[in-house]
């Protein structure tokens, strides 16, 4: 007689329902209604929201519910929990889950600052146990492609990276909303410049970075409704020096005063787009339009990337849920480990340091 493996039994710290509120670890029929993935079991979710836990406990299908995390880690018998708190309670909410003897999947940022990173990363070594954080566009068949890429030689010696994300005028910061407010986790750097820096780092084989340089601009604060409480920027612009002579570059905006071009289904222009790129002696990448640049040295061929078959057209946030599944189940470290969270948190950390003094920062001396 076979035996059927045991589920994992989850727990979620905060859920808003949507297609994202469950961060890939169910997915949609035809008609709407959500399943787990396999081996997963949704057992208990925290949401202080009442009318946000009804929705979700009636899309998702979890079994239990509470309004305090604490209460569910007291009470349920969990093997892992994914955290979808606001972005300052990350650190306290990880150790706290830690603690309790349960694996950790953390939303993006891991933490507010480098230091929370540190308290972060002592609490998994002291717990044994698996932590990872949210970091779903790795996870995509074009950056799978370009890391192997650069892990293979095929790019040759990898020498820089461009970064971009950019959202037409200050539609974001207009309100008074965490986005304004730096303390909460707030800025266009730790919100979309972690998303475009990390790409390029984790597909250029996660260098060791040694020096970082940036400006920062809240050009849009005048348009607040409270001036005087935003703190965070709306503007950043970053450079990052790693061990091995390679730099990324990136500017990212909520926003600027420019328009990017027309997409699919637009009339005229773009209000918002991405460009992520890595450039190699023997050949270069636009991750965002599948484009692999190469040929010899007095031509070229423009080709698509040697993508998976069998990540094409699956959600990056399913394939990174998975994962996470498959190392909670063995136990094994995962792709987004929590040293490689200390090194970006490190990176964004003395970014903003350096914009606030407006110096280059050795991170061997931050």
């Amino acid at each position: 007689m076979t035996t059927q493996p045991t589920k994992i039994k989850l727990g979620f710290l905060g859920v808003h329902p949507g297609p994202f509120g469950i961060r890939g670890f169910a997915t949609a029929d035809s008609e709407g209604v959500y399943t787990p993935i396999p081996g997963v079991e949704l057992t208990a979710m925290a949401e202080i929201n009442e009318e946000a836990a009804t929705k979700a406990q009636t899309m998702f299908g979890f079994q239990r519910r509470y309004s305090d995390y604490k209460e569910m880690l007291a009470k349920e018998d969990l093997d892992a929990v994914v955290i979808l708190l606001p972005t300052f309670l990350h650190k306290q909410a990880t150790i706290d889950c830690l603690d309790a003897g349960v694996h950790v999947l953390c939303e993006k940022p891991p933490a507010n600052d480098y230091q929370e990173m540190l308290e972060i990363e002592q609490a998994v070594a002291r717990s044994g146990k698996q932590y990872m954080f949210v970091r779903q566009s790795r996870f995509s068949a074009n950056a799978q492609a370009t890391r192997q890429l650069v892990m293979d030689g095929k790019l040759g010696s990898v020498y820089a990276g461009e970064a971009k994300w950019v959202r037409t005028r200050g539609r974001q910061v207009l309100g008074d909303t965490w986005r304004t407010d730096k303390s909460k986790g707030g800025g266009v750097l730790i919100d979309l410049g972690i998303h475009g820096l990390d790409l390029l780092w984790y597909c250029m084989g996660n260098p060791m970075p040694i020096e970082v340089s940036a400006s920062e601009m809240p050009a849009f604060k005048q348009y607040a409704p409270n001036p005087d409480v935003y703190t965070a920027d709306d503007n950043f612009f970053a450079w990052i020096r790693f061990e091995n002579g390679a730099v990324i570059q990136g500017s990212f905006a909520f926003g600027m005063n420019q328009v990017g071009e027309k997409k699919e289904g637009e009339s005229e222009y773009s209000d918002e787009w991405q460009s992520y790129k890595i450039f190699g002696t023997e050949g270069g990448v636009d991750i965002f339009k599948n484009q692999l640049v190469s040929g010899p040295n007095n031509s070229f061929t423009v080709s698509e990337l040697p993508r998976d078959a069998s990540l094409i057209g699956v959600s990056d946030l399913v394939t990174q849920a998975k994962h996470f599944a498959e190392c909670v189940a063995q136990n094994k470290r995962p792709q987004n480990s929590v040293d490689q969270a200390v090194q970006l948190m490190k990176m964004l950390s003395a970014l903003a340091k350096s914009a606030e003094t407006q110096r280059s920062i050795r991170l061997e001396d931050f």
